[in-house]
């Protein structure tokens, strides 16, 4: 059948099996620029996130201290005026993860990190309830320490969440192990100061 095509046919063949072929590969090639660009872009956003979800637990480590000082020190008001900055602090890293989150789409992530993301949102509503409860004196520093770290520990399962989502976990991974070891740390730090 090729034999009884004109020669300008077959050259027109011939000519068209290498540029499709070239526009096969040329597809393929953008594809998986594409998919890496995307996995950039995740990646970023999830070292953003885990950022400032260190931040957020650095600073309620600090008011995890601090609240059990006040109450150990019977509502002394150098200690409520301490507590009262340190609590401006986390609420401002607060708010900059809620303001990221709203900013960003995070249904790329899958849904283990989304429910993570709303555990965390659901411990850091707690505090509130703790706090009020530290401000009456209505709870025990061992408590009020207990409290805190479930929080940063529901804040680090985000992170590790993160980690798992991301075909770049090792760096996350690594983030979320140095962020673990400092809670624990610090951890220890609180419960010498009880």
């Amino acid at each position: 059948m090729f034999m009884n095509l004109k020669v300008s046919t077959k050259l027109i063949v011939l000519v068209l099996i290498p540029i499709i072929t070239l526009f096969i590969f040329a597809l393929l090639i953008l594809n998986e620029k594409y998919k890496s660009v995307k996995n950039a872009q995740l990646l970023e956003n999830g070292i953003l996130l885990s950022n400032k979800i260190s931040l957020i637990i650095h600073e309620l480590q600090k008011e995890r201290g601090s609240s059990s000082g006040f109450i150990g020190s019977k509502g002394d008001e150098k200690f409520k005026q301490i507590l009262d900055t340190q609590r401006k602090l986390s609420d401002d890293k607060i708010k900059d993860f809620s303001d990221f989150l709203d900013s960003v789409d995070m249904g790329s992530y899958g849904e283990n990190l989304l429910a993570s993301i709303n555990n965390a949102k659901k411990e850091l509503e707690n505090i509130k309830q703790a706090r009020l409860q530290t401000d009456s004196l209505k709870i025990l520093p061992k408590d009020i320490i207990s409290t805190y770290t479930k929080t940063m520990e529901a804040n680090i399962a985000v992170i590790v969440s993160i980690a798992a989502s991301s075909t770049n976990y090792e760096l996350i991974y690594a983030y979320e192990k140095y962020i673990q070891r400092f809670s624990e740390l610090s951890q220890d730090e609180s419960f010498k100061e009880v």
